[in-house]
């Protein structure tokens, strides 16, 4: 029982070691498009290429990296992410705390903000944006709307309440937020952040293909609040005495995890079957 903190409370490490599930029967669905041979010969002869006679389809594809943020760490954090694309789309990052990472209470991503003030791109030694992306003022509300809105430009979609309440939320992004089903007071899930790198909107209109890493360097910028954060909340749901709670991020280590999005190209040899993949 997480009774110091006053969150969700977590099965002993005995009883969690103790269940087993087993995944039965997986179905991979595919959506594919059945055209007629003319129709299919006159598209692979559109996409062959006339100077070595290959067949080569754009799309894209995502690489991983991760990292440690240290235990106690504020302030300035640099990571200089080793992603070498010719057109890198768009960035996105997660943190999660590595003392509950193998939690079975855990349900969702578990994904934190671990008092992340603010963050931007650095590329080549220059910012990417003129203004750093603001997630929280420790002083002020816990609204997150900056980093929610530079997300959603991220994704290429539109926070419509009505049309998708539940694909992203304010309250993902707030830590000691209280969950009426459960009855606690619970850490932020859901706390992903991104930034768009194939379009800005100070550019006049001007669309990139993306961003070019493979000469440069790409480097992602945080900075981090001190770990203690005092909320005035109700433990028991209608107490109307409120105590200070003290959350602590900096007293555990964080995995610091980026998804990047690149352009690539897939080059086929209908003579001897033979694939392989231009970035």
């Amino acid at each position: 029982m997480q009774a110091s903190l006053g969150f969700q409370w977590n099965f002993k490490k005995s009883v969690q070691q103790s269940i087993s599930y087993e995944v039965l029967n997986p179905r991979l669905l595919l959506s594919c498009l059945d055209v007629e041979p003319v129709v299919n010969s006159t598209l692979i002869n559109a996409a062959k290429d006339p100077r070595d006679g290959l067949i080569r389809i754009q799309t894209f594809s995502w690489t991983t990296f991760a990292t440690q943020i240290s235990a106690g760490l504020v302030g300035n954090f640099q990571w200089q992410i080793p992603v070498s694309v010719t057109s890198l789309k768009s960035l996105f990052f997660v943190m999660t705390d590595q003392s509950t990472k193998q939690d079975m209470n855990y349900l969702n991503t578990h994904f934190q903000h671990r008092g992340l003030l603010q963050y931007r791109v650095v590329i080549g030694g220059l910012p990417l944006n003129a203004d750093w992306v603001n997630v929280y003022n420790p002083s002020g509300q816990n609204t997150f709307s900056e980093s929610i809105n530079v997300l959603m430009e991220t994704w290429s979609v539109h926070h419509k309440t009505d049309g998708c309440s539940t694909l992203i939320a304010p309250s993902n992004y707030c830590p000691g937020r209280f969950d009426p089903y459960t009855g606690f007071y619970q850490t932020e899930n859901t706390a992903i952040f991104g930034q768009e790198l194939e379009s800005f909107n100070q550019k006049s209109g001007i669309i990139q293909s993306g961003v070019n890493t493979m000469q440069t360097t790409f480097v992602l910028e945080l900075q981090f609040a001190p770990p203690e954060e005092y909320r005035t909340v109700s433990v028991i749901q209608g107490d109307t005495s409120p105590q200070d709670l003290l959350r602590l991020y900096g007293n555990s280590f964080y995995e610091l995890r980026a998804f990047c999005m690149y352009d690539k190209v897939i080059a086929f040899d209908e003579n001897n079957g033979s694939i392989r993949a231009e970035y």
